[in-house]
């Protein structure tokens, strides 16, 4: 499953439990059986999701999810604060083709000739210095931060539950709010309970 995001970007769900191993988990905690919390599903999982000052429990741990994400760095940046995940990223100290730049849509006809004459400058440069025998290492560093990186992003429910509130917050910057919403509209049809109580907790 993909979604598109942005001009070149995507975000593909590669691998996804699902919601109901928060009961099987949950139940040890209860000394029930699963059957029994299944039966009260929606009403223990909004319980689980706010027990602790408004934050899920540790039974949220035990999904997981991992993604693989293309998108312009500054976004990978943002994204990179949050630390409770595991990332692997593409390295321009041994990839040096496929340069993809990101174009805001913001930009006036103008303004995006200039923003494109200068992305195209700073690629050229890069491509002679690696021609020259400058170590990929060293010619990165005039890469600037719109240019599409490709990582992959291991992620618990519980640790996803924060990323998302966090991102899809009125305040959160518009570029990275758009992968948060193609993310909650991939995990959506494995955990529709967590996102129902999740999407009331938002402020959009």
């Amino acid at each position: 499953m993909q979604k598109k995001v942005l001009d070149k970007g995507y975000v593909k769900l590669l691998k996804a439990d699902k919601e109901e191993d928060i009961l099987k988990v949950a139940s040890i905690c209860y000394g029930k059986k699963l059957v029994d919390l299944e039966k009260k599903k929606e009403f223990l999982i909004k319980k689980l999701m706010f027990e602790h000052a408004g934050n899920p429990t540790s039974s949220f741990e035990f999904v997981n999810f991992l993604f693989e994400v293309k998108c312009p760095i500054f976004v990978a940046r943002q994204w990179m604060r949050h630390r409770i995940g595991s990332f692997q990223e593409i390295s321009r100290r041994y990839v040096s083709d496929n340069l993809e730049f990101f174009v805001p849509e913001d930009l006036d006809e103008e303004e995006k000739t200039k923003y494109l004459e200068h992305i195209r400058l700073v690629e050229n440069y890069y491509y002679n210095l690696i021609n020259k025998g400058i170590r990929k290492e060293i010619a990165r560093s005039i890469l600037p931060l719109s240019l599409y990186t490709t990582f992959y992003w291991q992620v618990n429910l519980r640790s996803l539950i924060n990323f998302l509130k966090v991102r899809l917050d009125k305040h959160a910057q518009r570029e990275i709010r758009e992968y948060a919403k193609a993310i909650y509209k991939l995990i959506k049809p494995y955990a529709p309970t967590v996102c129902k109580f999740l999407k009331e907790a938002i402020k959009e």
